[in-house]
């Protein structure tokens, strides 16, 4: 295993990345400098700065290119950080219950990505984390007050907390298993006890079965589980005060912030045959348990309980759902399907599955015609049948 980078390592690389000429990209980094830092700096520096330049090229994704290019982070740090997106969509609701220049606590701040966003939203943060480089990265990013210590120590202020536990080991490697969070779920129960009057936020993996986030903190208690452009990114368990409902489904997109909440699912949702149109919901609300409450608000069933599509014989309006004109459905074959597609004009095929019961690079290349309409095939199981649904999507009308 690589011993870690020492921390007056990353601030001697830090401080002499400040002193770069200005016009540099401190995110591209040119050939003939890493020719230059193989040659001429110590191995722990060139670690250092390679993490660096790493850390800020996938920073990119997470933050504007701006940001990306200012943050103080190795690579695992930035991967296991929140979005900007994401948490400053926490940081609101905290804003919004405690008011600004209130004080809270965020514990296994890592880089500080929500720190950050925290901060921005005009709370008072520190910043905790036992590990003393990353403490100090929070400290560049979020400028913040912060603690190299652990999350029980007696010197972290009291008040509302955000928590974030690892859910790596220490090669990277990601976990899901609740007994291989750090900190273990002990210790998070008797956060979440001893500051239960306060009450804050927990972020978990977006996979984590309901009843073992639940059981990391009493009740009041909330499940949020957040989409960023349909891409499920992470669970937040809110505790005290800051759960508002039972269950909530969270989409972030360009056009803003998009919100399903009620009472988890009690049974399967209402199933119906194929209709003209299908609409595939945002992997959040399954997520969520809120299957019922998205078939009540379209107004229509599902097609499958456990397909996240619902249809119905007119297109219908949701920011959660995207809209598809069913073109033809048959029994999944590559041959078939093909000339299927040629008899719409098809050009490119977005393929859409679910379980993987299809390489969905490898048909999408397959299905590909000469035509000059873009359409999807949904390639599903349903039940034991594998079936294909060759659609168009529709945009909604503004």
């Amino acid at each position: 295993m690589t011993a870690p980078i020492p921390l007056d390592v990353w601030k001697s690389v830090v401080a002499g990345m400040s002193n770069e000429r200005s016009d540099s990209d401190p995110i591209a980094i040119d050939r003939r400098e890493k020719s230059n830092w193989r040659a001429d700096i110590p191995l722990d520096h060139r670690r250092a700065i390679g993490e660096l330049a790493t850390a800020r090229e996938k920073a990119v994704h997470k933050w504007s290119r701006e940001r990306a290019a200012t943050i103080i982070g190795d690579r695992h740090g930035v991967e296991m950080a929140s979005s900007h997106a994401a948490a400053m969509h926490k940081a609101g609701r905290f804003a919004q219950l405690l008011g600004r220049n209130a004080e809270v606590v965020d514990l296994c701040c890592g880089i500080g990505g929500d720190a950050m966003a925290l901060a921005q939203a005009g709370l008072r943060v520190t910043a905790v984390d036992r590990d003393p480089v990353r403490a100090w990265m929070a400290e560049c990013n979020a400028r913040c007050a912060t603690l190299a210590c652990d999350v029980l120590d007696a010197r972290v202020p009291e008040g509302p907390f955000h928590l974030d536990p690892a859910r790596r080991d220490d090669t990277g490697k990601r976990s899901f298993d609740l007994d291989a969070l750090q900190p273990p779920p002990e210790v998070i129960r008797q956060i979440c006890s001893e500051r239960s009057s306060f009450g804050g936020a927990i972020k978990l993996a977006p996979g984590i079965d309901h009843d073992d986030a639940l059981s990391l903190a009493p009740r009041p208690n909330e499940l949020e589980f957040i989409s960023e452009r349909g891409t499920l990114t992470q669970c937040v368990l809110w505790t005290g005060q800051f759960a508002l409902h039972e269950h909530t489904a969270t989409l972030l997109d360009a056009r803003g912030t998009h919100m399903l909440t009620g009472e988890a699912d009690i049974g399967p949702p209402p199933v119906a045959p194929i209709a003209r149109y299908i609409f595939e919901i945002d992997p959040s609300i399954e997520r969520a348990g809120l299957l019922h409450r998205i078939c009540a608000e379209m107004r229509c069933p599902m097609l499958h309980a456990k397909l996240g599509l619902l249809t119905a014989d007119e297109p219908r309006v949701h920011p959660m759902c995207e809209v598809f004109e069913v073109l033809a459905e048959m029994a999944w074959n590559l041959k078939r399907c093909r000339a299927e597609l040629a008899r719409w004009n098809a050009g490119i095929v977005e393929v859409k599955t679910r379980g993987k019961v299809v390489d969905t690079d490898v048909v999408q290349k397959q299905l590909r015609g000469d035509g000059d309409n873009t359409l999807a095939a949904f390639i599903l199981r349903f039940d034991r049948a594998l079936r294909c649904i060759i659609a168009r999507r529709v945009k909604p009308a503004c």
